[in-house]
């Protein structure tokens, strides 16, 4: 499933674990009976093929089986839709706490508030670093300057 398609159930509405556990119970407690009412069966309706009662009761057990089986795999099925609608809630909420959470240390740095000291350290560091980068450009464009008023004095004065 695509982040950008968003499933139609809410999480609130999905149905408890325990609906699907009692749907699972239930078939696993109706397929010992059903599998060994096959087995009779299965062996009734290949020592006697020409018996249309065993041949009815055989395909009515398979029907049976086949009936569970499919049971199975919509509630299998249920649960995956709803693993994925968890899985999208889960991946848009944590989305929207990293954003606040980038808002909220944007905020803090607009305030002047720290969590910790280390926050507070980093803080100091970057705006040494800063200060820094500006001195330096400073000294550089007046090293720049120098060096293109000698230039120009040269060129007044000794010409």
């Amino acid at each position: 499933m695509d982040l950008q398609e968003e499933p139609n159930l809410n999480i609130q509405e999905l149905p408890k674990a325990s609906t699907y556990k009692a749907q699972l119970q239930s078939l696993s407690e109706q397929m010992p009976a059903i599998l060994e009412d096959f087995q009779e069966y299965y062996v009734l309706t290949n020592s006697t093929p020409s018996s249309i009662e065993y041949q009815n009761m055989y395909q009515t057990i398979v029907n049976n089986i086949s009936n569970i089986n499919s049971q199975a795999f919509i509630i299998s099925n249920n649960i995956e839709k709803n693993i994925e609608t968890i899985n999208y809630t889960l991946n848009t909420l944590n989305a929207n706490i990293t954003i606040q959470k980038d808002e909220n240390k944007n905020l803090k740095t607009q305030l002047g508030i720290t969590d910790s000291t280390i926050d507070g350290s980093e803080k100091l560091i970057d705006e040494y670093k800063e200060m820094y980068n500006t001195t330096y450009l400073q000294n550089f464009n007046k090293i720049v300057g120098i060096i293109i008023a000698a230039y120009f004095i040269k060129k007044v004065f000794y010409n």
